[in-house]
């Protein structure tokens, strides 16, 4: 879904849209590398220390 703001008639809002979606995509990637590597470095040293 596209906020309201760019919303918009003609090249501008596709302009506006595909940016946005291509930023929200790649900070949910960001995130979800982000949170993996968090979890197996906690597991790990649960692993080391029981």
């Amino acid at each position: 879904m596209c906020p309201h703001w760019c919303i918009s008639d003609g090249i501008g809002g596709e302009i506006l849209h595909t940016v946005y979606v291509s930023t929200h995509f790649s900070l949910m990637n960001v995130i979800a590398i982000f949170q993996g590597h968090l979890v197996r470095y906690f597991w790990s040293t649960r692993k080391k220390n029981p």
